[in-house]
């Protein structure tokens, strides 16, 4: 018995098609762009720029930096197509460089030959991080939007030569070391000077609506979709409907839920309705 699903689209002339294939009860997962397979998901978004937010996204932000940086790196591929690559190869020598380390392995070849991938892939990493940052803190600085003003910088911007080599014994030591992997981003609010952590959940909800309105900015030439889950979750009604006014002008294919249809007011006259 086969069962299977799958979605296409076309974008901008490009057949793009997704889905399961399930045989024998084994699931695989299919991608083909103009008729050919690729296993790599990330080359998906040299086609499709895809931002999203929501109520998961905003109680994680502030505390979590795991979350924050995942929330950034989703951003920053948009940008730079390779960037998920990249993030792909570092995690997979990082891998392979540390399981040598904890087996005891210590020839100096080996290891090397992980550090110059590490090397190489985190400060292409760590570059397009940084480009994003730039772009959104002069974007921020400059807007006129009622949501608050931050600003994004970084401990760690670039590794020198002997970085990974001067971090084994930290990670045997420790079990961790400083890299792009666990890249601290900080968050400051302009207007208080507080770093995100010390924020009210008022500002932090609003500062982070003003950083996914920048990162929209940005993008908004890139053929960008839009997704915002919930959004009454997270928004008074004077700031959602600044949200969603802000969206129309800009006129990006967005995609927004909400449990009561009186949150969609400020674009009741604009916007095809769907209940479920």
């Amino acid at each position: 018995k086969t069962n299977s699903f799958g979605v296409y689209v076309n974008l901008n002339g490009v057949d793009i098609g997704t889905g399961i294939n399930s045989l024998n009860g084994l699931e695989q997962r299919v991608i083909k762009i103009d008729g050919r397979v690729t296993k790599d998901q990330s080359e998906l978004l040299k086609y499709a720029k895809v931002l999203w937010l929501s109520p998961e996204i905003e109680r994680s932000f502030a505390l979590d930096m795991a979350s924050r940086r995942k929330f950034f790196d989703r951003a920053t591929s948009c940008f730079d197509d390779n960037h998920m690559l990249n993030l792909n190869q570092y995690n997979k020598a990082l891998k392979e460089w540390s399981s040598l380390l904890r087996s005891g392995v210590n020839d100096d070849t080996w290891l090397k030959i992980y550090e110059k991938s590490l090397l190489e892939y985190g400060n292409k990493i760590l570059a397009s991080r940084k480009k994003l940052a730039d772009s959104m803190n002069k974007d921020m600085e400059q807007s006129n939007t009622m949501f608050p003003k931050a600003r994004i910088f970084f401990e760690t911007e670039d590794l020198d030569e002997d970085y990974f080599k001067m971090a084994r014994d930290e990670f045997l030591n420790k079990g961790s070391f400083e890299g792009a992997h666990n890249h601290k981003i900080h968050i400051k609010d302009l207007k208080t000077g507080n770093l995100i952590e010390k924020c009210s959940t008022g500002e932090v909800k609003s500062s982070l609506v003003a950083i996914f309105l920048s990162q929209t900015r940005l993008l908004k030439n890139k053929g960008l979709i839009l997704l915002l889950d919930d959004i009454s979750a997270y928004l008074d009604k004077q700031r959602r409907d600044y949200l969603l006014k802000e969206l129309k002008n800009m006129r990006i294919q967005s995609f927004i839920t909400g449990v009561e249809p009186n949150v969609f007011d400020e674009i009741k006259n604009e916007a095809e309705f769907f209940t479920i």
